[in-house]
């Protein structure tokens, strides 16, 4: 059966520095249709330099003048000729295999026309200093709380586009969350508990700057009257009781692990890395990039920066917060690979506690990746 098309729609102005991460990750995809359209705001900074070098790879892209960046999106989804679309901004990229877990998923459950997963949020230099896992949800819960749908880890069918419309262009802030609410009321959206994209935080984008955070919470409140409009008083109290049943839920998952909510999952690994190696660095990279696990790299303090495809988080040392953030990301397996014996003693607690699998990895070489992959499924 052949590979549904996905077309990924990227708005860009300014984004030199940053544009061909993003391109790279959309084209280093383990997929083979996919397509990337461009639409750039008529940048002055060598973006449009960096889009011509990518022209002879299948790149689409377009410079010149529009209404801001919904505008461009909306553009690129006019644009777009695949069966699934996904949107995402020029300073963001997607982790290796995300679109095949897409691909894979939608063929699974054919009801499904919108869905999302987890993001990483990064440093410009992409280290990882968050890591949104999220969870199924509501639709009251998206309208009444702060909760939003990290949008480079979306993905829906070009039904869903041509059934529930554009971006609303008026939007500058939120117009995200303004689809999400019109999309989700027709048609549900599906939680894929793996990590998709990673999201960028730096002084020049929105989120990253907080410059535009009074017209964010302007045009939020705008937009929830609009789906619901009612007093601020009763806005409060649905407020409160949506507030309520989301972290009941969010307990709950806390406690049990991601259970029955893992609608899509595979072993979900953390490495715990002392040294990295260029050779280690190489293995790694393979474990990263495989789409039938999902991998992460922690480093301990006074590890060098190391070369990874993919985000690689720095964790502290001590027993107590590695144990505690173990249990945050909840993995299945964790394995240690030249660490100090209280991290390996703060791994295998973890590991008593969440009746995960402990691996001590103490040669990682390239030819024993497969092996190691076995080894994971074993029980």
């Amino acid at each position: 059966m052949m590979d549904p098309r996905i077309s990924i729609v990227t708005p860009s102005f300014n984004q030199a520095r940053y544009v061909e991460e993003c391109i790279r990750s959309v084209l280093d995809q383990d997929y083979p249709n996919a397509e990337h359209i461009i639409f750039d705001g008529g940048s002055q900074d060598g973006t449009v330099e960096v889009l011509r070098r990518y022209e002879n790879r299948g790149v689409r892209w377009k410079s010149e003048p529009d209404k801001g960046q919904s505008d461009a999106i909306n553009k690129g989804f006019r644009a777009a000729t695949g069966e699934i679309i996904g949107w995402i901004n020029s300073d963001d990229w997607y982790v290796r295999g995300a679109f095949r877990v897409v691909a894979d998923y939608f063929r699974a459950h054919p009801e499904a026309d919108f869905v999302y997963g987890n993001n990483f949020f990064t440093d410009p230099n992409r280290r990882v200093i968050r890591r949104v896992r999220t969870m199924p949800y509501r639709w009251e819960w998206l309208l009444h709380t702060g909760l939003l749908i990290p949008q480079p880890g979306v993905f829906v069918r070009r039904k869903v586009v041509e059934d529930c419309g554009l971006l609303d262009i008026s939007l500058r802030c939120v117009m995200d969350y303004e689809w999400w609410l019109r999309i989700a009321r027709k048609h549900p959206p599906h939680f894929i508990d793996r990590y998709l994209a990673c999201f960028r935080i730096h002084p020049g984008s929105i989120t990253g700057s907080g410059r535009l955070h009074e017209l964010w919470r302007r045009e939020r409140w705008e937009v929830s009257q609009k789906y619901q409009p009612c007093s601020r008083a009763m806005a409060h109290l649905q407020r409160i009781v949506a507030s309520g049943g989301k972290l009941m839920a969010r307990w709950w998952r806390a406690l049990t692990g991601p259970g029955e909510t893992s609608l899509y999952c595979v072993p979900r690994v953390v490495v715990l890395c002392g040294r990295l190696t260029p050779e280690r660095v190489d293995v790694l990279n393979v474990l990263q990039d495989r789409h039938d696990l999902e991998a992460q790299v922690w480093t301990l303090p006074g590890t060098e920066k190391p070369q990874m495809s993919g985000p690689h988080h720095a964790v502290s040392g001590a027993t107590k917060q590695i144990i505690a953030e173990l249990w945050r990301e909840r993995p299945s397996v964790v394995v240690v690979t030249d660490t100090p014996s209280g991290v390996r003693r703060a791994a295998a607690i973890y590991c008593a506690l969440a009746r995960a699998k402990l691996i001590d990895w103490t040669d990682p070489a390239p030819w024993a990746v497969d092996e190691f992959c076995r080894m994971l499924r074993r029980d």
